[in-house]
């Protein structure tokens, strides 16, 4: 049960946020989703390499206005960050893709939202603090679950610029994100298969999300 509560931590924060009385002008209400590149970064082992692959993450958006142009977002999401493990195969020039680990997270975005060209752009900046829900390690045999040698909590920087296209009453909005982990994702230790995993690494990349908002009051 405590372990759940703790998984379930940053959408009970979003909420309690949402059910607060408004002090602010405009509010917003929505979701997103989107692709997700933000895979491991960091020194791999020897004779090995990470390669791109693409997660995906889907949440919903409560934002609202706290000067003119100006909006905090906060963001609860599922995201799945996946990374390919390549290893050096004699006689070949390229690395092979032998393994891969997918990540996934249940996360708090916390961002400024700043716009501009009378609301038709914007630019984002902020914080992801996100909780571990489970870790696979794949491609040598059944899948390894390697959480036990990652660490729970992990803290991302975000930046971001996105495009706004009224719909009428919603609006659409495209953004390109940039995440990068400021905190070590390793705990130390190897996986039961010895998943090439080095001591120090962090999760980084970039976010295609797109997102349709409602205003719910205010000016």
């Amino acid at each position: 049960m405590r372990t759940r509560l703790v998984h379930l931590a940053p959408f009970l924060i979003a909420s309690s946020v949402v059910l607060m009385p408004g002090t602010a002008g405009a509010q917003r209400l929505g979701i997103v989703g989107g692709l997700n590149r933000a895979g491991i970064q960091g020194d791999a082992p020897l004779n090995t390499q990470y390669s791109g692959a693409t997660g995906f993450l889907a949440g919903v958006v409560f934002e609202f206005s706290v000067a003119q142009d100006v909006f905090v977002s906060f963001q609860p999401q599922y995201a799945r960050r996946t990374t390919g493990i390549a290893f050096a195969i004699e006689g070949e020039e390229q690395p092979r893709d032998s393994l891969d680990v997918a990540l996934s997270y249940v996360t708090l975005p916390v961002l400024a939202k700043v716009q501009a060209l009378h609301g038709r752009t914007y630019v984002t900046g902020g914080f992801d603090v996100g909780m571990l829900l489970d870790a696979k390690l794949r491609g040598r045999g059944p899948d390894e679950d390697i959480k036990t040698v990652l660490n729970d909590l992990d803290v991302a920087a975000l930046f971001g610029f996105g495009v706004v296209f009224p719909l009428g009453a919603p609006q659409l909005t495209v953004e390109l994100r940039y995440s990068q982990s400021l905190l070590n994702l390793s705990a130390g230790g190897m996986g039961l298969s010895g998943a090439a995993l080095p001591d120090r690494f962090r999760a980084g990349g970039f976010q295609l999300l797109a997102g349709m908002l409602v205003r719910l009051g205010g000016r």
